[in-house]
Parts: structure tokens; sequence; C-alpha cells
């Protein structure tokens, strides 16, 4: 009995409950971007783990900047047959908020696949050779001005994270 408080308070048994309440949460999950994933028997170990390292990644940015991420109903959303993952390649922003330095305040911003397209003018953003999708992108810049003046000023960092750069011919 999920309500009987007596086995609540029993050590092992709410080791028990808690456990099983987790497996029941996985089993009920549906991930759109599964079939990325497992298609015809195809496992991408890749990808599985690129977004594991998205929660871990999740985990450094708020213990170094101080930022809570969105919370994670943003990205798991209850559905009429369960709860969906819905973190899909693409622009993602999971984490954006003001870290302060001992000199200035600090705009960060995580993205999960942010595509940089290098079809905008220097000096605006995106890349200047072709285009890119990172797997996260970390961006710094000034507090108080948009990503736009930021990139016509000079004045933002992307740090880019991948395992890999694919080039074509």
């Amino acid at each position: 009995p999920l309500k009987s408080p007596v086995l609540q308070r029993k050590e092992g048994y709410r080791e028990i409950l808690q456990a099983y309440l987790t497996f029941d949460m996985a089993a009920n999950l549906i991930w759109k971007g599964g079939d990325d994933v497992y298609k015809g028997g195809k496992r991408d170990v890749a990808v599985l783990y690129e977004y594991w390292l998205f929660f871990k990644l999740l985990d450094l940015m708020e213990e170094v900047f101080g930022i809570k991420p969105r919370s994670i109903n943003d990205i798991i959303i209850p559905t009429k047959d369960g709860l969906a993952l819905t973190l899909k390649q693409g622009e993602f922003k999971m984490v954006d908020g003001i870290f302060t330095t001992q000199n200035r305040d600090l705009y960060i911003e995580f993205y999960y696949n942010r595509t940089f397209t290098s079809a905008d003018h220097y000096p605006a953003g995106g890349s200047w050779t072709r285009n890119m999708r990172p797997d996260y992108t970390l961006s710094i810049r000034p507090a108080g001005i948009s990503r736009q003046q930021a990139e016509e000023r000079e004045l933002i960092v992307h740090i880019h994270f991948d395992a890999k750069y694919k080039i074509d011919n």
C-alpha cells in the first residue's frame, strides 16, 4: 500500500518504495527523440551519452555559476499516455541567468545543439566559415546588453563542447 505510514517509516521499505516509484516513472516515460536512437534495432550509444552528459553539465553549470537550470518540467511533460522527454536537437536553452563576479555581472547561457549559421555577416552572430551545431554551447556576455549587441561589439564568448567535428570532402 503506497499510503501506508507504517511502511513509509520503516527502514528498507522506504528505500524499496523509492526504487519502485523511480522505476515506475521511468517505465512511463515516452521519448520522442528515442526513435533517432533505437529505431530498427539501432542503439546509438553516442546520442545516449550526449543526453547523459547534458544532465551532468546542467549540474556543473549550477555548481560553478550558481544559476539554477530551468525546471526539469520544461523537458519532461505529462502526456495522455505517460510522460514525455522533450529534449530534442536544435536550439534549446536550459540555463540562463546572471553570474556576479568581483568586478562585473555576466549573463550566462547554456545551449543544447544550438546551430550557428554562416549566413550571418560579421560581426553578427554565427559561424565565420560553415554552419555548425556543437553538442553544447556556453555563451558568456556582459549583463545588461542583448545577445545581438554583444555580437556586434565582440563582447560575447561562445565556448563549444563537442566530441567531434565532421568535414565533408
